[in-house]
């Protein structure tokens, strides 16, 4: 019966999925070409239990999709992190630009304590200095960031 609930569930998502797609496609010469691509989509969706070695709707249907929590755990502080590490880099360049700094390399290292994913140094590279204002620009940055260690080099 999960099977049948998944497939369902599956074939729906695929023709929900298909109808926006659908809405928001842009009307005309391409109209045609979407009309199939959706159809098969929901074929596709339909089918893919009868499909391959081992699925039917009797169970085990997504067996090949299924990841074990480690994997899963990894993929999402991987993603946690860049977004963390993105963040903190759009806010460091927030500060910079104004102090007149446009050029600047910067990286960021990301940490993870006590299920906390948080930007930990963040260190500044810029060829023509900072002029003068290194101590403002590290306190602001750490302050907008969060970061526990700013380095300018």
């Amino acid at each position: 019966m999960e099977g049948v609930k998944g497939w369902l569930l599956g074939v729906s998502f695929a023709a929900l999925t298909g109808g926006i797609a659908y809405a928001f496609s842009p009307k005309g010469a391409t109209d045609r070409i979407i009309r199939v691509a959706v159809s098969l989509f929901i074929l596709v969706a339909a089918v893919s239990p009868f499909i391959g070695e081992g699925n039917s709707l009797s169970g085990g249907f997504s067996d090949g999709f299924a990841l074990n929590s480690d994997e899963l755990n990894d993929a999402l502080y991987e993603q946690i992190s860049d977004n963390v590490a993105a963040a903190a880099v759009v806010k460091a360049k927030e500060v910079l630009s104004q102090y007149g700094l446009t050029d600047c390399g910067i990286e960021v290292d990301v940490k993870q304590k006590d299920g906390v994913v948080y930007a930990e140094r963040i260190t500044v590279y810029s060829k023509n200095g900072y002029g003068g204002c290194d101590k403002a620009i590290k306190s602001e940055i750490a302050g907008t960031t969060g970061a526990e260690v700013v380095t300018l080099e």
